[in-house]
């Protein structure tokens, strides 16, 4: 990826697997600020997908080490030049209704288990789980947005 070194950056949190089979660590990273035609939105709770289960546990061909996670829900904080009909303060929701409606089609909708929420810092029990099928769709709490 093509670095910009006027671009502001933002130190912030993630979960970064540095080898396969190995627990994620929190880490604070540095990241680049939005260009041109992008955005930068403010996570607030993160979801943990099977990709990011499968990278974990080797399944995926993805390298390490690797930042996981891109199901997020949040605020748009800052919109660049180029980019149309987003504003600041908007809310990026994440959803996955197509999974839903197939459970509830099948009679099976898991109201339970539906969504299970942790702390960030919780995020290798919030794996195991969803492993276990305790959580179908465990959400990391980000902030206290």
């Amino acid at each position: 990826m093509e670095h910009f070194p006027d671009a502001k950056e933002y130190h912030i949190r993630a979960a970064v697997l540095r080898k396969r089979g190995e627990p994620l660590e929190i880490e604070t990273l540095v990241m680049e600020g939005p260009r041109k035609d992008e955005v930068l939105v403010r996570i607030v709770a993160t979801g943990i997908c099977h990709t990011d289960i499968g990278i974990c546990d080797e399944w995926d061909d993805a390298e390490t080490p690797v930042v996981l996670g891109h199901e997020g829900a949040g605020v748009v904080e800052e919109v660049c030049r180029g980019v149309e009909h987003v504003t600041e303060g908007d809310a990026v929701p994440q959803v996955f209704i197509p999974k839903l409606i197939r459970l509830y089609q099948a009679g099976e909708f898991p109201f339970d288990r539906l969504e299970k929420f942790y702390p960030f810092k919780d995020i290798n029990r919030a794996i195991a789980d969803a492993k276990r099928g305790v959580a179908i769709k465990p959400v990391l709490r980000t902030s206290k947005a």
